[in-house]
């Protein structure tokens, strides 16, 4: 008997299967460079904050698993857990120009990622960040030990 991964999911649509259109992977792209613009600028919050992780979060998911390189992921996640920790100091949450630079490095994957990526892929990254508890319970990338470890391999 053979087994049909996809039972009980409805085939999907051509428009699934193609890249986003050019149209939202443009707004998308605009949202997540403003964030890092907002937050560079000193006039930033936690909703920037949120923006870029979210950022993070999805580039992850859609990275080509056979790439081992999770290195530019958690790189940025530290970057925006020590602007959040500022934030929470009540300082201004400004990446200095070394997390900017790691930020912008994950929003440059994210966009090629979106030029390229099956509509269906976008949308099922985004039903895991969804998925990921508040605070953080299950954190869907490694901790930089963990991290560190993986590089070793």
């Amino acid at each position: 008997m053979s087994r049909n991964p996809q039972r009980g999911r409805s085939p999907r649509t051509k428009s699934m299967l193609l890249p986003l259109p050019a149209a939202q992977v443009r707004r998308i792209s605009l949202k997540n460079h403003l964030a890092l613009a907002v937050l560079r600028d000193g006039r930033g919050a936690i909703e920037q904050l949120a923006t870029l992780l979210n950022v993070v979060f999805v580039a992850y998911f859609l990275r080509d698993c056979r790439s081992d390189d999770i290195t530019p992921y958690t790189d940025a996640e530290a970057a925006l857990n020590r602007c959040t920790r500022r934030a929470e100091r009540g300082e201004p949450p400004t990446p200095d120009a070394g997390e900017a630079a790691l930020l912008e490095r994950v929003i440059a994957i994210h966009d090629a990622q979106l030029a390229s990526v099956p509509t269906h892929r976008y949308l099922t990254a985004w039903e895991q960040l969804q998925r990921i508890p508040a605070g953080g319970v299950a954190w869907p990338l490694p901790t930089a030990t963990d991290a560190q470890n993986h590089r070793a391999v």
